[in-house]
């Protein structure tokens, strides 16, 4: 039997489908024909593989419906399957042999279990290790030998939080998961404490925040980095405030500093009652409220967010960088007092550039956002 002789008996075996359906069919054995053809098998192998074409259409036709199949008319009879030459006897249809649309994606018989089964495993893992962390974790108080003058705070996961008070302490929460450990260094004659929050295995780590609040009488220096988790600092006299936050709110507020530089990849940022020399905010993600706030010179870099001013007072310069975002509020003083340079590559500014030679200056790059700054005496 050749080629054409046996797709034109599979042609009459399927007559009892519907038009739509039995092209499809036919011209599903007839590209698997030409790919393994073109792979270098006879037409006799390629047929033998097939099976009779009454063995297909029986298979096509065990997996179609009857609404595939066209209803005869009164008085018509569908067309009877002509006789056919069995290639073989009792010969089975080969598994890759299948009928138009049955055979399964790569990705549901592979992809698709392993992810679930990944997810499933990560489940079981996270959920096993919140147990083991809840059942350990405990609050624990440390105990300072000497009066700090540098506090150091690197978190993995944790809610931060500095304040000062009459007496030096510090309270943390701790498990298995979530360790603490605490050193006291001295460093160009200056003690030195030393804070460090980590996860020791992949987990869950919303699940397992900690909390850790420091307490001092006074301190010079405070470096705190979070690498998820709110820092919250107030009440200090410094002079260097430097926060680093992955993923988290930062709040500065009753606090004076020579310099202060709080960068943020992704969270608000809020200042309020704060007085610094050197004011630098840089944030990837997040906005900014600047309330009541006093430096000399101001900086913020903002790739995306709004920032809003509530009585921002300037010395010399603000300085501001806007990938997309906008800049708004009121500032203390005049207008006519500061120096403006504007660029905005798509934006609005309610101020003109203006060179006034005051030594104050405010400078605004904008890639689209918008500037409106009212000033109040």
């Amino acid at each position: 039997m050749t080629r054409s002789e046996w797709m034109k008996e599979l042609s009459g075996y399927l007559s009892a489908l519907g038009d739509d359906e039995r092209e499809r069919a036919m011209s599903y054995y007839a590209e698997l024909y030409n790919d393994k053809h073109d792979g270098g098998m006879s037409e006799r192998e390629i047929l033998r593989g097939f099976g009779s074409p009454r063995e297909a259409a029986d298979m096509i036709l065990s997996h179609t419906t009857e609404e595939d199949r066209p209803t005869a008319t009164h008085g018509e009879q569908s067309e009877p399957a002509p006789d056919c030459e069995e290639l073989t006897t009792g010969e089975q249809t080969p598994a890759d042999v299948r009928p138009p649309g049955k055979k399964k994606s790569v990705f549901l018989r592979i992809v698709l279990p392993v992810i679930i089964a990944v997810v499933i495993a990560l489940a079981v893992y996270s959920a096993v290790a919140t147990i083991i962390d809840s059942a350990t974790r405990s609050t624990q108080t440390y105990d300072i030998t000497e009066p700090a003058d540098v506090l150091v705070i690197e978190a993995a996961s944790a809610e931060v939080t500095v304040v000062q008070g009459d007496a030096f302490s510090v309270v943390y929460d701790t498990s298995a998961f979530v360790p603490v450990n605490i050193t006291e260094t001295e460093s160009g004659g200056r003690k030195v404490l030393s804070i460090e929050q980590r996860h020791l295995a992949f987990i869950a780590w919303s699940m397992l925040d900690a909390e850790i609040t420091v307490t001092v009488p006074s301190l010079t220096d405070i470096s705190v980095e979070s690498a998820a988790g709110s820092v919250h600092v107030s009440g200090f006299d410094l002079d260097e405030l430097s926060i680093d936050s992955s993923a988290g709110s930062v709040t500065v507020e009753d606090c004076t500093a020579s310099d202060i530089d709080i960068d943020s990849a992704a969270g608000d940022v809020t200042l309020r009652n704060v007085s610094a020399g050197s004011l630098s905010v840089d944030s990837a993600a997040g906005g900014a409220e600047l309330a009541n706030v006093t430096a000399d010179s101001v900086g913020l870099e903002f790739a995306a967010g709004s920032v809003t001013l509530d009585r921002l007072t300037v010395g010399k310069s603000l300085y501001a960088e806007f990938s997309a975002g906008s800049l708004t509020g009121t500032m203390v003083g005049r207008e006519e007092d500061y120096s403006v340079s504007v660029e905005a590559s798509a934006g609005t500014s309610n101020l003109a550039n203006a060179d006034r030679g005051t030594g104050k200056s405010i400078t605004a790059e904008f890639a689209a956002g918008s500037l409106n700054i009212t000033f109040i005496e």
